[in-house]
This record gives C-alpha cells, structure tokens and sequence, in this order.
C-alpha cells in the first residue's frame, strides 16, 4: 500500500506531466510553397469539416502551387485559389484572371466541400471581361475597381460568378456565410451602390462603411451603412474584416480615426485614444446594430483578423506600438511594434481579458482562429525574443513564424515556430476539424518547419508563399475539465419553445450546435434558453462556467 507521502508525489508527479503535455506543440505535418519570382503573397485561407485547406494569393509571373501545376498570369496581375487535401496533396486549382489587377480578399469553406470567394478587379477601361475558371463576367463600376462574388464547388468548379453591385461605387473586403447559406458582405461605399432593390449612397468627399445580406440565390435581404468619416486613401478597406455566426450575427471589424465617426444606426463608437484604433460594431441576423466598441492607445493602431469561438466569444488580434488599452486592460511592449490577442463577450461587447505579444524589436500577430471549446490559436511573427503571457522564445535567425495556443482563460499552452535562416512570417491561420490548424504566410530563402523544408524561388531577395498544416491539437488542456452532464427539459423541444436548465455558476456561457458541430446558437445560461428559428433535428448543447468546467447534453427539436 502506498503511503500518503508516496501518493503526494505520484500526484506531483502527474500534475507535471500534464502540464508539460499542455506545453507540448502540434508537429508539422505537411508544407507546400506558392513559388514564384517576383513574390507570391497569400490573401486568404479557409479549412473545412473534411480537413482540406484553401489558399488563395496573388501572382504576376508564373506561378508553381505543386508538381506539374503552374498557372501563368493572363494580364496584370492574377488571382488563384488552389486546395490541399488532409495529406498536404495538392486537388485543384482556379485562376481569377482580367487585364488589370485580380485579387480574391476572402474564402469562405462551406458544408458541402464548396467554397465562397470575394474578390476585386481593377477596371483597365470598361467594360472589363473578368473569367474564372472556365466562367466570365463583363465587370463594370463607378470607380476602378469591381467587386466580385463566386461559388467553387468540391471539385473547384465554378458554380456562379457575379458583381453584386454592378456599376457603383461599393468596394468589397471581406465574406461571411451563416449556416443557412446567407452570404454578408462588407467593404467601403463611396459615392452610390445598388444591391438589387435595395440602394446605398454617401456624399463623395465621405466614406462609409457597409454591410448588405443576400440570400442563397444572391437577393440583397437587407443592406446597412454607418460610420461615416472624411475620405482618407481607403484605409478602411484594406483592413476591415467580417465575422458572421452560425445563426446570423455579424461582427464588423475595422480601424477608425479616433477623431468623430459617424453613427451605426443607433450605435456610436465610444472615443478613439489617439491616431488610429481598433473597433467592432455586432449586428443581428435582422441588421440592427447591437453594441460599438473600441480600442488602443495613442499610436496608429490596427485590427488584423478576428474569429468566434464555440462559447459565444469574439478574439481579435491587433498591433499597436508603445501601449494600448482594451476596455480595463492595459497592454505595453517594449518594442517598436507590438501584438495583442484581445477576447470580447460577443452579446455584449465587453472586453474579458487581452494578451500582449511583444519583442526588443518587432512582433506581430496577424491570424486568429478558435475552438469549439474556447481555446484561442494565434499566428505572427517576431525577431529577437518573442514574448507572449508568460511564455518566451529566441528567433533562429531574420524574422520567425510563430503559432500558439492561449486558453480561454488566457494562459498561453503551446508555442510553435519557424526556425529558418532568414525571415519567416505567418499571418494566415484557420482551424479545421479534426484539431488541425491550417497556416498560410511568407518565406525567403529556406523555410525551415518542425523536419520540412522549403526554398523559395527568389532566394533571400524575394519571398515565396507557404501554405501548412499543423496536426491535431493537444487536448491536455481540456482533460481536467471533462465534460459533465447537463439536465435539460423539456426534450425533445418545440422550435418555438426554450430549454430548462439547471442552476449554473454565474458568467457561465451555453453553445448550441447542430450535427454538423456549427454553432446555431450562444449566450449567457439561463433557467430558461429560448430556441426561436432554431430548425428541427439533433443538437447539442454544451455550458461553460468561467473557471473552464463543462456540462454537455443533446436534444431535439421538432
């Protein structure tokens, strides 16, 4: 029999082990570049249910994506989007191709293998003929440049491919889809666009930002504008990004002048701490805007992706120099450039808590993607020694690529990273089940990651694309919070009526999800959990207290 001393130091020995399995990081498991001279830089990534990744990027020279696959630009500058089976395997490509400049800006994976994609043609005179793949569109606009819409189905075929708002002055940057096949679409309008029936216009020396839904079939639904500010270059633009949930919630994310900054229907952005700061505007599945929020310090800030986890969280991953304030958080680097993951209460926009990613020189977080559990992952680069919460690391050489795991309670986990002679960068990152991360970025010379090795096309001079994959995340951090049984009634449950629940810890947040593992349905636990527009069938729903204990249970809806 074991004495209690000798089972102390069993326990000692087990809490050890599990915390260095917490720390342990996912390996590689496959690399691809996107070779070409001049440089290659990806725009966009997507994963699905099946693990696949898509990548999307630009080029203007021939383009090498696999063996045997090249693509040569048909004028100006192309666009491509190429997909990577599980295995790293390359299975198709599609080229967006016009005489001017072609960029896809986002891609949106949907259930069925499909993906959705955004993109821009700049107008060399109009009319413009746009193809993708074998499809073509006659693109014309009020300015230079013509917003496009597109459907690929599983085999990247294009199913449909159209301007939602031909001949105006609305210029898309960014894609969301609902699980009832909605698209939302964002960008700047400057001057007047129409989305079918629907039409929006700003004075011409103004910009504002817009937000239109259109259904299945591509019929605008409804169409929102707001924060109106002077024209400043289309900084908005490049740097505005969509969230949308499952059951329709949009999260518009941009940075704003912290000067004034017109109303989104009856919300305001609370004040700006200097230059530039980061901001969030949640609207409804009906387009009413709910709450503003905004951030940073006296710098130029920026907001560079955003993501929802399956606990009704919103993380954002920002830069900024020098400090920055998030609500009651106040973030400091020592470094000329700094990064944050910030977390946010998705109902209500309140920030919970923010980490900051800093460096002696430089640090960069520029992807963000989450769990359905709430657990953060989060991409950049650094130079130097690299800190994030309580975690640091040496770069190997130039710039490192790093990912990294956070829990939602904010501890960092795992660290992983480039370890090349020259300068690596990721700024791509989108999670994938089963537990897989999907990575996009930049290299020059040799990228070197986990055994894989890639060489660019340029050398040290030019850097190539890469597109990864990181394996199936180490879920050690979970395992002291199994998840327990949650009593529900009435089950099975009307689509007009709500779930009973048991009492449960204050702040404790409850996640609906459907068979597929989308997320229908969050917010705070309640003894009553309405299920409004919910559709009949199998779900699961799964509660979150603050301290990461789980309760889970499935139900019907009929």
């Amino acid at each position: 029999m074991k004495t209690p001393t000798t089972l102390y130091s069993c326990l000692l020995a087990l809490v050890g082990c599990a915390a260095h399995a917490q720390a342990v990081a996912p390996r590689w498991t496959w690399a691809n570049s996107l070779a070409s001279v001049p440089a290659v830089l990806p725009q966009a990534l997507a994963a699905d249910a099946a693990g696949n990744t898509y990548v999307s990027g630009t080029f203007t020279a021939p383009l090498t994506l696999g063996a045997g696959a090249v693509l040569t630009s048909q004028g100006g500058t192309d666009s491509f989007v190429a997909k990577y089976g599980p295995d790293g395997a390359l299975r198709w490509t599609c080229q967006l191709a016009g005489p001017g400049t072609e960029r896809i800006a986002r891609l949106v994976a949907d259930q069925a293998g499909g993906v959705y994609l955004l993109g821009t043609s700049n107008l060399v005179g109009q009319p413009n003929t746009v193809r993708l793949g074998a499809s073509a569109l006659t693109a014309t606009g009020s300015g230079n440049t013509a917003t496009l819409l597109a459907r690929l189905d599983a085999q990247g075929q294009p199913q449909w491919l159209r301007q939602p708002n031909p001949g105006s002055g609305a210029v898309g940057a960014d894609l969301g889809v609902d699980a009832a096949g909605n698209l939302y679409l964002t960008g700047v309008l400057t001057g007047t666009a129409t989305f079918g029936a629907l039409t929006l216009a700003v004075p011409s020396i103004s910009f504002d930002r817009y937000l239109v839904k259109l259904d299945p079939q591509g019929a605008a639904v409804w169409a929102r504008q707001g924060g109106r500010v002077p024209n400043s270059n289309g900084l908005a633009f490049y740097n505005q990004k969509l969230v949308v949930s499952a059951d329709g919630d949009a999260y518009l994310v941009f940075y704003a002048n912290a000067g004034p900054n017109g109303a989104f229907g009856s919300v305001t952005l609370p004040p700006g701490a200097g230059d530039f700061d980061e901001a969030v505007v949640k609207y409804d599945g009906q387009g009413a805007a709910q709450w503003a929020q905004q951030g940073g310090g006296p710098g130029f800030d920026r907001v560079l992706d955003a993501a929802l986890d399956g606990t009704g969280r919103l993380g954002l991953v920002c830069q900024f120099p020098g400090t920055a304030t998030f609500g009651a958080q106040v973030l400091a680097g020592p470094g000329t450039q700094s990064g944050a993951l910030v977390v946010l209460d998705a109902a209500t926009g309140a920030v919970q808590w923010g980490r900051a990613f800093t460096s002696p020189g430089a640090a960069q977080l520029s992807g963000v993607a989450a769990d359905p559990q709430g657990t953060w992952y989060v991409a950049g680069y650094f130079d130097g020694t690299g800190t994030l919460g309580d975690r640091s690391f040496a770069s190997t050489g130039g710039n490192d690529a790093v990912v990294a795991s956070v829990s939602a309670q904010g501890a960092v986990g795992w660290v992983q990273q480039s370890t090349g002679p020259n300068n690596e960068s990721a700024f791509l990152l989108r999670f994938t089940s089963p537990g897989r991360l999907a990575v996009g970025g930049t290299f020059t010379g040799t990228a070197q990651l986990g055994n894989l090795a890639l060489t660019s096309q340029g050398g040290a001079a030019a850097a190539d694309g890469f597109v990864a994959q990181l394996a199936s995340t180490p879920l050690a951090s979970r395992a002291a919070h199994a998840a327990g049984p949650l009593a529900l009634y009435p089950n099975p449950v009307a689509t007009t009526g709500a779930l009973g629940l048991p009492v449960l810890p204050a702040g404790t947040r409850l996640a609906v999800r459907d068979a597929l593992g989308r997320t229908v349905r969050t917010g705070p636990a309640a003894a009553s959990f309405p299920l409004a527009g919910v559709a009949p069938g199998l779900y699961q729903v799964q509660a979150t207290a603050p301290n990461g204990q789980l309760w889970a249970a499935k139900f019907i809806v009929e």
